[in-house]
């Protein structure tokens, strides 16, 4: 699978949009082959994000939101770093709003 094509449905998700759709298909030229690698692909990412322990579930979910929030990747990283993860989310949001204000 192709970066660019992932990051393509990526992008739709984020939109709310179908990456399934015809429309999306054609525009993206995403073959059959595609769609079910893509399709296994979201399952395993799915399946694995059930299975993680709650702190790499909320790194994940960081390293996947951060960027559209304006962080950069080292603010992330850091942010991921240093939360003490008690209730992992929380903290790790609160870490990355501390180092992004420098306060």
């Amino acid at each position: 699978m192709k970066k660019g094509m992932i990051e393509a449905f990526a992008g739709a998700y984020e939109e709310m949009m179908d990456p399934f759709s015809g429309d999306f298909l054609a525009e993206h030229n995403v073959s059959a082959d595609d769609c079910f690698a893509m399709s296994s692909l979201i399952a395993t990412l799915l399946r694995s994000y059930v299975a993680m322990p709650s702190q790499q579930r909320a790194a994940m979910l960081l390293r996947g939101i951060g960027p559209s929030a304006g962080l950069s990747a080292e603010d992330i990283e850091n942010g991921i770093a240093h939360a003490s993860l008690g209730p992992a989310t929380d903290n790790l949001v609160a870490e990355l709003r501390r180092i992004r204000t420098g306060q």
